[in-house]
């Protein structure tokens, strides 16, 4: 007979498991981020079009923060404006763009083995977020598409803890099903083709994998023709929305978009070589403002523990030899 605190473990995590896989399976209902114009931006996040970039017309331009159903925006300093207090359990949590699959279902686990955690995550371009704390905003959790700007903020005396890696990215090349391009065979070559008037990516100067995007098109020697066809999402969510409404004809997007809908139902994608890009190690960290320190350590620790890893896993990432522990200035 197992003692009652291990039935008690067993059925938190069961419940964990449960909630995570209905994430999941929800995705697909999930309403697509409203889509920004083609521009490019600084990086702090304002927006500028860069040479070379063009329009994309009938799209409209977002603040380079999205907010997605269910997703509560957090006032930047520049708004002015006071933010809202949350509530007890919840957890600010910046995320970059392209977790927002996995964070769904990771957020879902979390919550089912915690009652009365609530994670409220706002998604966006890295450097976008790391602008954003930097300037005060109130996150309690980090969780970037690189590993700089977390190294960066500990340095700054901003965290609670030394930051984490908890994910590799991965880089995709995605089309519409309905497109002729043979990927396997063409690889990024495949852009050359004149049906592709337009492809898609995040701005490289504000999101990893637009920079990751930009340095595999180098490497396979279609930058210089490829660029005056590029367009610049805010982020890799925003470069997604381009694709999926057919202002581009092509995109180069994290694999954990391209797995979940509504990418994977309406196209498909080849693996980009990842000797061909720098690799796309995404880090993390618990901010030194965190309301609840030690429960945004939990939402760390579960992150790097043997279910967020597994998460992960399922939804496109690859994983660090080792997850670093989170601990406590």
């Amino acid at each position: 007979m197992f003692p009652i605190a291990t039935h008690r473990l067993l059925a938190r995590r069961a419940a964990a498991a449960a909630a995570a896989l209905a994430a999941l399976a929800a995705l697909g209902a999930a309403a697509p981020v409203r889509a920004a114009g083609a521009p490019g931006a600084d990086r702090a996040g304002r927006v500028a079009r860069g040479p070379g970039v063009a329009e994309v017309p009938g799209v409209a331009e977002v603040p380079g923060v999205a907010e997605g159903p269910g997703v509560a925006a957090t006032p930047t300093a520049a708004a002015g404006a006071a933010p809202a207090r949350p509530a007890a359990g919840s957890l600010r949590v910046a995320a970059a763009a392209n977790l927002r699959p996995a964070l769904a279902a990771l957020a879902a686990s979390f919550e089912a083995a915690h009652p009365g955690a609530k994670v409220v995550p706002t998604y966006g371009a890295s450097a976008a977020l790391f602008a954003q704390i930097e300037n005060g905003a109130p996150f309690d959790v980090f969780l970037s598409a690189e590993s700089e700007m977390p190294r960066r903020l500990a340095e700054a005396g901003r965290t609670a803890g030394p930051p984490f890696t908890y994910a590799t990215g991965r880089l995709v090349l995605w089309v519409p099903r309905t497109s002729r391009l043979d990927l396997e065979r063409e690889g990024l070559r495949a852009l050359l083709d004149p049906a592709i008037r337009k492809v898609a990516i995040a701005n490289p100067a504000v999101a990893p994998h637009g920079a990751a995007a930009e340095a595999a098109l180098r490497a396979a020697g279609v930058l210089d023709a490829v660029r005056p066809r590029l367009v610049l999402g805010q982020s890799v969510q925003q470069a997604a929305q381009f694709a999926q409404s057919g202002n581009a004809q092509a995109a180069l997007l994290p694999r954990s978009l391209a797995l979940a809908p509504p990418l994977a139902d309406e196209g498909r994608f080849a693996a980009v070589p990842e000797r061909d890009h720098p690799p796309i190690e995404q880090g993390g960290a618990v901010l030194a403002g965190a309301r609840d320190p030690a429960l945004a350590r939990a939402l760390a620790e579960w992150i790097l523990g043997p279910d967020g890893r597994a998460l992960l896993r399922r939804c496109g990432y690859g994983l660090p030899a080792s997850a670093r522990p989170v601990g406590g200035r």
